[in-house]
């Protein structure tokens, strides 16, 4: 059962030390803790990924030749880029 639960905790993302830390934990709250600090980890990268989705999407949309040239494409990519030298 607790190969199972590490495989599965692998699957989500959880680092070794984090499922190390939560199988060998007694107490629950010590698992609900790992749980919540990989569940904010998970969000950001999500919203990460949904950005450079977002930018990949528009540029494959774009009417440009050269999507390059695009204002509104250069725009997206200034922000994304802004976005991420931020966090």
């Amino acid at each position: 059962m607790l190969w199972r639960s590490g495989q599965r905790a692998k699957q989500a993302g959880l680092s070794l030390p984090d499922i190390r830390a939560f199988l060998a934990a007694g107490n629950p709250a010590v698992r609900k803790d790992v749980l919540r600090r990989n569940h904010g980890a998970l969000r950001a990268r999500m919203a990460a990924l949904r950005s450079a989705l977002d930018l990949l999407e528009a540029g494959l949309n774009c009417s440009h030749e050269d999507v390059t040239t695009c204002p509104n494409y250069r725009s997206q990519l200034a922000e994304l880029v802004e976005v991420g030298g931020r966090s």
